[in-house]
């Protein structure tokens, strides 16, 4: 055989091609088993990361649930509180006098001594069960908006302290 023979040259080139082909084979499935593997560690990284997420939510969601039911509790005491000294108010309205109706508006409720400050003695009954009344719907007021200020702060103690993580 020469190096001029066609048909060694042919058989060069086939084993060449061959070669080649065998090469890019091997290339491809080290490329894709080493693709695969990366992929699976990366889905295995982020489901750690997504379980260690879902835990921390669970732990500060029941965080939470628990002060909403403290703040609840704290301020349904609060408002029996209001309400109990409302009622004794009121009790204590019992003994004051009607406010006159007609032409004797101009009498005072009181023993006729004119005070030097506004203590609330002079007024008639229906005077001060208004202010009592009002009172007590400006105190409950008061006590759910503080429930609600501390519940948020609360939440956004915890919420912050996730998004600097």
């Amino acid at each position: 055989m020469s190096w001029f023979d066609p048909r060694q040259w042919i058989l060069v080139l086939i084993l060449f091609g061959v070669s080649v082909l065998g090469f890019k084979f091997w290339e491809h499935r080290l490329v894709s088993k080493g693709y695969d593997q990366g992929v699976a560690a990366t889905q295995n990284q982020y489901k750690e990361k997504l379980a260690q997420a879902v835990a921390l939510g669970a732990k500060q969601t029941a965080e939470l649930q628990q002060s909403a039911d403290k703040a609840r509790k704290e301020k349904h005491y609060a408002v029996q509180t209001v309400t109990a000294d409302y009622d004794r108010i009121v009790a204590g309205l019992r003994y004051r006098t009607e406010r006159p109706g007609g032409a004797d508006m101009s009498s005072s409720s009181g023993d006729g001594q004119v005070a030097s400050g506004c203590t609330g003695a002079e007024l008639y009954r229906p005077d001060g069960a208004l202010l009592a009344r009002e009172s007590l719907r400006a105190e409950t007021i008061r006590i759910e908006l503080k429930a609600c200020y501390e519940q948020y702060d609360k939440a956004a103690l915890i919420l912050g302290s996730v998004s600097e993580k």
